[in-house]
């Protein structure tokens, strides 16, 4: 298997439940790629925002504990980091009806999403790339990896020869680069999630980082952010009108 040249690093924000009961509308899986020799400058990234949050130098940041002022220091900060942003996003409440997920399967789905992605930056770039996911509560790792192995008995859009397997899990408190993918998909998970009591819609941190985020041929849309059911179509995510702030986003550069 060729050397490992890239990584990518994901976090979750929201939850897997599909029940009408839970609390978030949406799920996603986001964070970022980047290069063996960009390790130190990260590291020193995360140093640099624990000191200008006032933050302890072991502490481990978690984007949606913090106020305002901290959550704008963070995500400026990664906007000007040496990576290459990502999230999906799926809306649990698209459609006239739930559907009958079972959240296991949704998260599985939503690995599938991530990979694609990742395999197809790899490739474009020339790379072979790991992928670290933080744990999820309540998922077992062996779950994830027989799904990857049923994935390469399928066809699918996935790049397999760019990718280094099988895929990892870590915690941000053992890996604190996963703690830069925190405060993207928490940032992308705030913007999305909403409007409702006590939960406004926020797209200010959001918009702080999506300058990070990965275009493809000059495209946002599909590549760095993938949303699930696509904005402005039949049917749509009944929250925030189909999240039709995001669309002009979309356009080409």
């Amino acid at each position: 298997m060729p050397p490992i040249t890239a990584f990518a690093f994901v976090d979750d924000s929201g939850d897997i439940g599909t029940r009408s009961s839970s609390k978030q509308n949406h799920f996603s899986l986001g964070g970022f790629f980047s290069l063996p020799s960009d390790d130190h400058a990260l590291a020193d990234c995360l140093a640099q925002m624990r000191l200008d949050c006032g933050f302890g130098s072991k502490q481990e940041l978690h984007f949606s504990n913090y106020v305002s002022k901290h959550r704008t220091t963070l995500a400026t900060a990664v906007a000007s980091a040496p990576i290459q942003a990502f999230s999906a996003v799926l809306c649990k409440r698209a459609g006239p009806e739930k559907r009958p997920w079972r959240s296991e399967h949704l998260y599985n789905w939503m690995i599938k999403l991530v990979l694609e992605r990742a395999s197809w930056y790899f490739q474009g770039a020339g790379l072979h790339g790991s992928i670290t996911f933080a744990h999820l509560k309540g998922s077992r790792p062996k779950r994830a990896h027989d799904y990857v192995r049923l994935l390469q008995e399928r066809t699918t859009s996935i790049k397999w020869d760019s990718l280094h397997l099988p895929i990892r899990f870590s915690t941000p408190g053992v890996d604190e680069r996963l703690q830069i993918a925190d405060i993207i998909t928490s940032a992308t998970g705030q913007a999305f999630e909403g409007p409702g009591e006590g939960r406004p819609t926020d797209q200010t941190y959001w918009q702080i980082l999506h300058p990070c985020l990965w275009r493809r041929y000059g495209k946002l849309k599909t590549y760095g952010l993938k949303v699930q059911p696509p904005v402005n179509v039949d049917p749509p995510c009944r929250q925030d009108s189909g999240h039709a702030w995001v669309a002009p986003f979309f356009a080409p550069t």
